[in-house]
């Protein structure tokens, strides 16, 4: 995390496109939810190719929490790491995906990360113990 709260993201997006992304986290106070947006594109033709989203937090971390795809609970969020393939999940049009929890201790930090062909989002949340994070997949 950068100073004042800000948070680097790179997206590789397609083969030829590079992108960083800035996410600004402000927080009112000590129990509010730290939420989180962002939108990804992704090449149909990579769908068969594991895309893989890791949920990983600080040592001695909690979690607890749900990871949904449009609404529907596709995993729990239990332990210090999660990790699974979004590909059978994923078509073309647009994909959204929820992971919201909590987190203990407080002061710990949170860390969701997709991993895909051409693509890789990392980002990076801590201090409420409260968190959601959305990803708005395009596959095109």
């Amino acid at each position: 995390m950068l100073a004042g709260g800000y948070i680097p993201i790179k997206d590789s997006g397609f083969a030829s496109q590079s992108k960083t992304h800035t996410v600004n986290i402000k927080e009112s106070n000590a129990y509010a939810v730290q939420r989180q947006k962002t939108t990804i594109n992704l090449d149909a033709s990579n769908l068969s190719v594991p895309h893989l989203l890791n949920i990983s937090a600080s040592p001695r971390t909690q979690l607890t929490g749900k990871i949904s795809v449009d609404g529907d609970l596709v995993k729990q969020l239990q332990g210090s790491e999660v990790s699974f393939d979004l590909s059978p999940y994923l078509s073309r049009g647009r994909q959204t995906i929820e992971i919201a929890g909590t987190y203990q201790p407080e002061s710990s930090s949170v860390r969701v990360k997709l991993s895909s062909p051409h693509t890789q989002v990392t980002q990076q949340m801590s201090g409420s113990g409260v968190f959601r994070q959305t990803l708005v997949i395009d596959v095109r």
